[in-house]
């Protein structure tokens, strides 16, 4: 292993926090350079290109890297700024050593300032073939994103040579910034329709329900189910994507020889006209659902339970079509944490995708977003624009979960019509939201980060078993996705259970759930 910088975890190494804002901006401010790399890495939409050429600019070497490395997003490189980047790139992922791995198992830079001086006995036949190809020295610095292990940037130089503290510090900010893009794009593309499938077990959630779709065709295990549909995809010549959808439609069916598409019952309780209440009645329905939210904010809540509580409270009792939530963890990146449709939570994913619209401005700023008319807003926002109108919807109105000057999320409110929220519904969105973001923020306050990190990314990767149960149900009653959930989520609240609870049971078979 080539030198480590930086201790244990919890060691008073300098290099500790490197990337924490405000030791960023104290970097940036002595070096403009620096800063303006910061200002790239931290826009919307950086290329590939961009990416990677901040740390060729900045440091004294020839040529850099960007690859993910393990299970999480599947080993691959992101970019490569020229023939010698790549192979050494091919070269690690074809051995499992070098300084990438030891970067990512470390969590901390490496720094090897003469190759050549190295003994053969330190990442054998990687030493000597980087060697060969005249390389005289190798940083590689891991891509961090809280506690997930995104990846590592690599950088090389023909001569031997090594990198002062600053710029260390400077490489090791610069790479976190760009594993947090790295994981952006991931994020998107793994949840929605790209052009392109991602690689590694990072799949898209349409793969989850098929699978669960699979598992009740053959009575057979999530894993086996995947492997069911990735057995397809490969002997057909078709993605895992594209077998999915089949899966999904009702074209492909697993349990028979006959081909037939499933029946889409649609969702009956956001068509067809909404009850009208009168003023009393509508103010006891918001007394029980503030009662309901509360309620949910016990000793070891599930968070994905009172985030699809919260939008399903403001899809029943005020006047829009649709809600979603974006929630941030502990590093500031937003994921779609809840929706009550389909269509909503396609919506947002393109927000996130290009890290611009209504919710992304809401959540940056602070404030209260309206948009009453989808088809006017700025053209910086064109493709929000697109998406939404193409999902029915004519209005958005965006809500900071914030408490103070701490901003957590946003709570979106869609419509399929155009023209502003009621002051009495947004009101009350506001109240709902307000409810929602004391209770995740003294949940934190009571925890250790490390705890609450841990708690986040449950609730993250809790939404994979419940996709996978959407599925489940979906083939077992013939029902949608839509009313899948809304079955799962039926039954969850009935028995007084987390919805994480309710599909796991479902998943691994324990319950079949029924219609009311």
């Amino acid at each position: 292993m080539g030198s480590v910088v930086g201790g244990p975890p919890h060691s008073d190494d300098p290099l500790q926090g490197a990337t924490d804002e405000a030791i960023i901006e104290a970097m940036a401010t002595d070096d403009e350079r620096f800063a303006q790399a910061i200002e790239v890495l931290r826009g919307d939409v950086p290329s590939e290109r961009e990416l990677g050429r901040p740390f060729v600019e900045l440091f004294p070497v020839e040529g850099t890297s960007i690859s993910t490395i393990g299970d999480l997003l599947g080993s691959e490189t992101v970019y490569a700024g020229d023939p010698q980047a790549a192979r050494l790139d091919e070269l690690q992922f074809d051995l499992g050593i070098g300084p990438c791995w030891d970067a990512l198992s470390t969590a901390r830079p490496v720094i090897e300032p003469d190759l050549r001086d190295r003994p053969q006995t330190v990442w054998p036949v990687f030493s000597e073939a980087a060697g060969a190809d005249g390389v005289g020295s190798l940083f590689a610095f891991p891509m961090l994103v809280g506690s997930l292990r995104i990846g590592a940037v690599d950088m090389y130089a023909r001569q031997p040579m090594t990198l002062d503290r600053v710029q260390t510090r400077q490489a090791a900010s610069l790479a976190d910034l760009v594993g947090r893009q790295v994981l952006r794009r991931a994020l998107v593309q793994a949840a929605i329709d790209g052009p392109e499938e991602p690689a590694g077990l990072f799949s898209r959630r349409l793969i989850h329900q098929a699978s669960g779709m699979v598992l009740a065709q053959l009575g057979i295990s999530a894993d086996d189910a995947r492997l069911v549909i990735q057995g397809h995809a490969f002997s057909t010549g078709r993605s895992m994507m594209q077998v999915s959808r089949d899966v999904v439609d009702g074209v492909l069916d697993f349990s028979t020889d006959e081909q037939g598409i499933a029946q889409d019952r649609g969702r009956t309780d956001e068509q067809g006209g909404r009850r009208t209440m009168t003023e009393s009645t509508r103010e006891i329905e918001l007394l029980r659902a503030f009662a309901g939210l509360a309620d949910t904010l016990v000793a070891g809540y599930d968070v994905v339970d009172l985030m699809q509580r919260l939008v399903d409270t403001c899809r029943d009792l005020l006047e829009v079509t649709a809600s979603g939530v974006l929630l941030a963890d502990e590093t500031g990146e937003l994921d779609l944490m809840a929706s009550t449709s389909e269509a909503s939570r396609l919506v947002e994913l393109f927000q996130l995708s290009a890290y611009s619209g209504p919710c992304i401005k809401s959540y940056t700023t602070g404030q209260v977003v309206a948009v009453p008319d989808i088809e006017a807003v700025p053209e910086r926002w064109a493709q929000f624009r697109d998406r939404a109108t193409a999902q029915g919807f004519s209005s958005i109105v965006a809500i900071p979960l914030r408490l103070r000057d701490q901003t957590i999320g946003t709570l979106n409110l869609l419509h399929e019509t155009r023209g502003l929220l009621p002051e009495n519904d947004l009101v009350a969105a506001q109240a709902f939201a307000d409810v929602a973001t004391i209770g995740i923020l003294h949940q934190r306050t009571l925890h250790e980060s490390d705890t609450i990190r841990e708690q986040l990314q449950s609730a993250l990767n809790s939404r994979i078993v419940i996709e996978q149960a959407k599925g489940v149900v979906a083939q077992l009653l013939k029902v949608s996705i839509d009313e899948a959930f809304t079955i799962i989520r039926d039954h969850a609240r009935r028995t007084q259970q987390g919805l994480t609870t309710v599909a796991t049971a479902i998943v691994e078979r324990r319950l079949i759930p029924e219609r009311d």
